[in-house]
């Protein structure tokens, strides 16, 4: 079954990098430096929802042990064809579904993961699945995102067009559709892809509680290093 962003992942960084611009930039080099605050030197991230490797390129280039998961195999295909030194290990798999034999010293699932997660069952084993993988003196850094950033967006540049539409499902409150149009245009003509997925708003508090039954109730709001983001941050700990 199709994922989403499957079908223009290989035009995914362009499009986030020019209908976002700073912000976009802004936003990886600041949860990078606040990994790199968490952090010792060599230590074992598993990066949740890694799509084209956004974070994980830099933090394998910075001597971090990386695990790179995504439900997109063609996002994860792009994240490997960046990583030429073939430092980062991939695995296709949705988060619910995990299973590795591994623990981690830091866990990162952000931008929006959550999200993707459309019912109570999917984000109780996800959530399970994170605490899971994580190592008892282990990290978590999350974000949740707000319920005002399920929204459109439109941009438009000389060789791109950008048109994403966020519908409330009528049958559910906070179940929303997501809808995304891109044209690409180029020598060749104009390449057009569409997405859509429905995607969910969940409750801070529901998430936080969660972790909290599983042993992270050390938890720390770290959302002012991310204002703008439309987004809450939370550093977790057991």
């Amino acid at each position: 079954m199709p994922s989403a962003h499957d079908s223009w992942a290989w035009i995914y960084d362009e499009v986030y990098e020019k209908s976002f611009g700073s912000f976009y930039t802004n936003l990886t080099s600041q949860t990078l430096s606040v990994v790199d605050g968490l952090l010792a030197p060599g230590s074992s991230i598993l990066d949740i929802g890694a799509g084209t490797g956004r974070l994980a390129i830099p933090l394998s280039e910075r001597g971090y042990s990386i695990t790179a998961i995504d439900a997109s195999k063609p996002m994860l295909d792009v994240l490997r064809s960046k990583d030429s030194a073939s430092r980062i290990h991939t695995v296709h798999t949705r988060l619910q579904e995990l299973e590795l034999k591994d623990q981690f010293d830091f866990v990162c699932c952000v931008f929006s993961v959550f999200c993707y997660l459309t019912t109570r069952s999917e984000l109780d084993a996800a959530i399970n699945a994170i605490c899971k993988h994580t190592k008892p003196s282990g990290k978590i850094l999350i974000d949740v995102t707000a319920l005002g950033s399920f929204a459109g967006v439109n941009y438009q540049s000389e060789d791109l067009i950008r048109t994403v539409i966020v519908e409330e499902d009528e049958s559910e409150q906070h179940l929303f559709c997501y809808h995304e149009t891109v044209q690409k245009y180029g020598p060749d003509g104009v390449q057009e892809f569409k997405d859509k997925f429905p995607i969910k708003y969940w409750d801070q508090k529901l998430i936080l509680d969660r972790f909290e039954d599983l042993g992270f109730g050390n938890q720390i709001n770290m959302s002012q290093y991310f204002m703008g983001s439309g987004a809450r941050y939370y550093h977790l700990m057991r």
